[in-house]
C-alpha cells in the first residue's frame, strides 16, 4: 500500500513539473550595451522593438543589440535632458516619452530621432507628466493640475496637430484631468478634478458635465477618476462613493450605486466568462471590477439579465496583466446576492 502511494505520490509530482512554465532569465547590462542601468520604463512597438527608458537615454532592443538615443554635441537631438522617465506606444506604433523636466517627444521613423511634440506656443511650457494614447489614434498629454494637450497625428505627412485644454495656456481655469476615456461613439471623456468634458471626436464640439460653476457657494466639486464601457453604457466613478452611468443610447446619465469609498476607481472590466474559484460564473456575463484610489478594496459587479451578483473583497493588487487578468493578495472576502 505504501508503495501505491509513493508510486501516486511521484506521478503527482512529475506532472506538476512537466505543467509548470519553463523560463529562461537574461540580466542585461551596460556591458551589453545599455546606456545606463537605471531603467525606469519599457515598451514594445508593433515590430517588435522593446524599448527602455533610462538614465541616460532611450534604448531600443531588437533582441541581440542596443541603440542608444540621447542627446550629444555632436547630434541635432534637442533634449534639455537624457533621463528619461516614461514610455508609450501609440495607435500606430510610434513610441512617445517624457524626459525628466517633463518634456514630450515622439520617435520619427523617416527620420529615425526623436522630435519634441508642443514645442511652439503657450503649451511649450506645460510640464507633461503622463502620456494615453486612445484607440482612435488620438496622444493625450497630461500635466498634473494644469490641463493637457490634444495631440492628433497626420498619418499621410508626420505632422501632429495639438491644442491645449482645461490649462492656463490656453487662458482657461487650470484643471487636473485624471485621465481621458474613448467610448464607442469616438467621443473623448476628460475625467477631472472638477466634472466632465466630452469631445465630439468628429467635429470638436466641448459638452461640459457636473462642473461647479459657483465655486464662491463652497459647494465641493464633483471629481471624476476612471471610466469603463459595459453592455452599452459608460460607468464613471467620482468622489463621494458615486458612480454614474452613462447610457449611449439616450445619452443621459443615471446614479448606478452609491458607496461609502470616498475614492473609486474602475480597475479592468470583462465581457468573457473566465474560470476562477473565487467566484461564480453565469453565462454571457460582464464583468466590472471598482477599487478604492489606494487599490485596497475591490468591488465586482456581475451582470446577467435581471441577476446582480456583488462580491466585495478587500485585497491588494499586485499587477494587472494584458490580458486584462488581476493578480491580488486576498485579505477578507463577503459576497453579498441581491435579485
Amino acid at each position: 500500500m505504501r508503495k501505491f502511494f509513493y508510486i501516486l505520490l511521484l506521478l503527482f509530482v512529475s506532472a506538476l513539473a512537466q505543467a509548470q512554465m519553463n523560463c529562461t532569465f537574461t540580466h542585461y547590462s551596460q556591458e551589453n550595451g545599455l546606456s545606463e542601468n537605471s531603467v525606469m520604463d519599457m515598451v514594445q512597438d508593433h515590430d517588435g522593438m522593446i524599448w527602455f527608458a533610462t538614465w541616460d537615454g532611450i534604448n531600443r532592443f531588437n533582441g541581440y543589440d542596443f541603440k542608444v538615443y540621447k542627446a550629444r554635441k555632436e547630434n541635432d537631438m534637442r533634449w534639455s535632458s537624457n533621463r528619461v522617465d516614461h514610455l508609450q506606444v501609440d495607435k500606430y506604433g510610434d513610441v512617445w516619452c517624457i524626459t525628466y523636466d517633463g518634456k514630450a517627444f515622439r520617435f520619427d521613423k523617416r527620420m529615425e530621432a526623436f522630435t519634441e511634440v508642443a514645442a511652439n506656443g503657450a503649451e511649450k511650457d506645460l510640464v507633461i507628466t503622463s502620456i494615453l494614447p486612445l484607440d482612435n489614434g488620438t496622444v493625450w498629454l497630461l500635466t498634473d493640475k494644469n490641463g493637457g494637450i490634444r495631440v492628433v497625428p497626420d498619418r499621410k505627412t508626420g505632422t501632429l496637430a495639438s491644442k491645449v485644454y482645461l490649462s492656463t495656456a490656453s487662458k482657461e481655469k487650470g484643471t487636473a484631468i485624471k485621465t481621458v476615456f474613448l467610448d464607442k461613439k469616438n467621443r473623448e471623456w476628460l475625467l477631472t478634478k472638477d466634472g466632465l468634458l466630452c469631445i465630439e471626436g468628429n467635429n470638436g464640439k466641448q459638452t461640459p458635465f457636473f462642473v461647479n460653476t459657483h465655486p464662491e457657494s463652497g459647494r465641493p466639486n464633483q471629481s471624476f477618476f476612471s471610466a469603463a464601457f459595459v453592455n452599452g453604457h459608460v460607468y464613471f466613478t467620482s468622489n463621494k462613493g458615486r458612480v454614474w452611468k452613462y447610457s449611449l443610447k439616450d445619452e443621459t446619465f443615471e446614479v448606478f450605486s452609491h458607496f461609502i469609498i470616498e475614492r473609486l476607481q474602475l480597475i479592468i472590466f470583462s465581457v468573457e466568462p473566465r474560470q476562477s474559484s473565487s467566484y461564480r460564473m453565469y453565462p454571457q456575463i460582464a464583468l466590472l471590477i471598482l477599487a478604492d484610489s489606494k487599490l485596497w478594496s475591490i468591488t465586482r459587479f456581475f451582470f446577467n439579465r435581471n441577476l446582480f451578483h456583488l462580491e466585495h473583497l478587500r485585497r491588494r493588487i499586485k499587477m494587472t496583466d494584458r490580458t486584462n487578468l488581476v493578480y491580488f493578495e486576498p485579505d477578507l472576502i463577503m459576497t453579498v446576492d441581491i435579485y
